[in-house]
């Protein structure tokens, strides 16, 4: 132990200026070669910089009412929707549509959408395997080396290559974590001003803008019919009764009108009876259609308040300005690290040399 101190108390200054000369006299040495390292890894940089790929990104903003606090039917007409089981407001969460837009549902018939891109009219599914050059990268699976494309647009009718691969384009965009923050997709919600913003990159403009509107299509076609789904099956049935009601009405008037003219002009009563029974179905009838009809008018009226109203604020549109790496920064970057690791590499093979000469001395 005290040898390992007395060791370090030997160390000087005039020891550090002779370690720093040598430094310097082996850089002086090897300068040539340290500026040749420092040039190729600049020049690597930049090339990679100005060859890699272009992305191109754009955002889709929308807003939708979150409350609706009343449907602006008071009274009788709200407790006769109470008892056909529709409330008198609605109420749409954020959060589920939020969830709702990264969902494989969603997603996957964004993606089986025919949509035209470089000119060619086909899937987004089969443009985005033609631009990502997937075949290549799938040769090595099990399920995708034989994959072409996608010939089915009804994910029912999707075969195990087809579904394998629409499995893999939905993980790419929305990605793997939880929260997808990985995929080349995302959706974010800015709950003080209720406006969502769906997010994507891709490396083609036309895809990133018709893969985007085409999501936000179907996710706003898909909540608004979910939304109303209930509500729109107790309407149908009504207007159903109405129709049913109205059917019953006809024939009965009609019957009426034939009883009059075969029985025109008799006096007996006998034969009357009939005609009055008609005549009372008829009364039934129309207080049965007129309430029937007004329960249909306030439920249409209610179903109308109740749909979810979303509206796009901010559309993307071309041009977009590409995401491209800056050749310049690259460069910068590639000469800094090309001069320090040929530096530090040549030093460090100096001293260790240096440490096996002495080891032999010994």
């Amino acid at each position: 132990m005290s040898e390992q101190i007395e060791k370090v108390k030997e160390i000087t200054l005039s020891d550090i200026i002779k370690v720093t000369k040598e430094c310097f006299e082996i850089i002086k040495t090897k300068s040539l070669y340290i500026i040749l390292i420092t040039i190729m890894s600049a020049l690597a940089f930049g090339l990679y910089a100005n060859w890699s790929d272009k992305s191109y990104s754009a955002n889709l903003s929308f807003m939708i009412n979150e409350n609706e606090s009343s449907t602006g039917i008071g009274g009788g007409a709200a407790s006769i929707l109470g008892s056909l089981g529709i409330t008198g407001g609605a109420e749409y969460n954020l959060d589920k549509i939020l969830a709702l837009s990264k969902s494989s549902k969603i997603i996957q018939t964004a993606l089986l959408q025919k949509k035209v891109i470089q000119g060619k009219e086909d899937m987004i599914a089969n443009h985005m395997i033609e631009l990502y050059k997937l075949r290549e990268v799938w040769k090595g699976d099990k399920f995708l080396k034989n994959f072409d494309k996608f010939r089915n647009s009804n994910f029912d009718s999707l075969d195990l290559s087809e579904r394998a691969a629409i499995k893999v384009l939905t993980t790419s965009l929305v990605g793997t974590g939880e929260t997808g923050s990985s995929g080349l997709f995302n959706s974010k919600n800015n709950r003080a001003s209720s406006i969502m913003t769906l997010s994507l990159v891709t490396n083609s403009e036309e895809l990133t803008l018709e893969l985007l509107k085409t999501i936000y299509q179907t996710l706003s076609s898909f909540y608004i019919t979910k939304a109303i789904e209930k509500d729109l099956s107790t309407h149908t049935i009504i207007k159903r009764k109405v129709d049913s009601i109205q059917g019953i009405l006809y024939g009965k008037e009609m019957a009426q009108a034939q009883f009059n003219d075969s029985h025109y002009g008799l006096l007996s009563e006998k034969p009357l009876v009939p005609q009055r029974k008609i005549t009372r179905d008829i009364g039934v009838l129309n207080v049965m259609y007129a309430e029937a009809v007004k329960n249909a008018e306030i439920t249409d009226f209610a179903l109308k308040n109740k749909t979810p109203f979303i509206q796009a604020i901010d559309i993307p549109m071309s041009p977009i300005i590409p995401n491209a790496k800056s050749w310049k920064r690259y460069l910068i970057y590639g000469f800094l690290l090309g001069f320090f690791a040929s530096v530090s590499s040549f030093l460090l093979i100096h001293f260790l040399n240096n440490r096996l000469v002495d080891a032999d001395k010994y």
